[in-house]
């Protein structure tokens, strides 16, 4: 642990409850949606930043905007929005993007960090959430006037490896629910119809 966590034992005890409260309600959450959004706001409790935007990416390695601090309902195709979700991909063939990582405005090219600055602060704090199997289901993009603590950048390590695990029950969740539903509407009725319909098109 941090010589600066460990130097203030009553700084140390607070962020422990909050870490243990914000990873308790998130065990409750049933939707990937609600968990986005309490992400981008309770991971204040832990450290301060100015902004925070979860992205989700599908198996196709598509990405969107699913929450963004302070924003009830972000506009996704926005000036602001469009860049980042533009840059995170172009970033990652770059860096990888696994585990947490800093970027700085300063590191990036001309075409890229003219926009970050006009939007953003200089730091951002990158939090990967990946499957057991490694694959990248998404992240989560912190962004700080100034570079976080010591222990704040010890905490981000943990925080990668809980909100994945989260958000990838999550995930399984969704998909189960969808391949549920889809199985109850499909009656035998539905299925000899859907048959035919392909059985004559596969003939035409």
């Amino acid at each position: 642990m941090p010589a600066e966590v460990m130097a203030d034992p009553s700084r140390a005890t607070r962020k422990l409850a909050a870490l243990l409260e914000l990873e308790a309600t998130l065990r409750g959450v049933e939707t990937t949606a609600i968990a986005a959004r309490l992400l981008v706001h309770e991971t204040r409790s832990l450290m301060g930043y100015r902004q925070g935007v979860l992205l989700g990416c599908s198996s196709r390695g598509r990405w969107r905007v699913r929450a963004v601090s302070d924003v009830v309902d972000p506009d996704c195709g926005g000036p602001f929005l469009l860049c980042l979700r533009a840059f995170v991909p172009q970033w990652l063939l770059t860096h990888g993007g696994r585990g947490p990582q800093c970027i700085v405005a300063a590191d990036l090219p001309e075409e890229q960090r003219r926009p970050w600055l006009e939007w953003l602060p200089g730091f951002g704090y990158w939090i990967p959430l990946e499957s057991i199997w490694g694959n990248l289901m998404g992240g989560l993009l912190l962004f700080c006037e100034r570079p976080l603590s010591q222990d704040e950048s010890w905490l981000l390590g943990h925080l990668c490896s809980s909100y994945s695990q989260s958000w990838e029950r999550l995930v399984l969740l969704e998909q189960r629910t969808l391949f549920w539903r889809m199985a109850v509407w499909m009656t035998p009725g539905r299925t000899a119809v859907l048959t035919t319909v392909l059985v004559v098109t596969l003939a035409f």
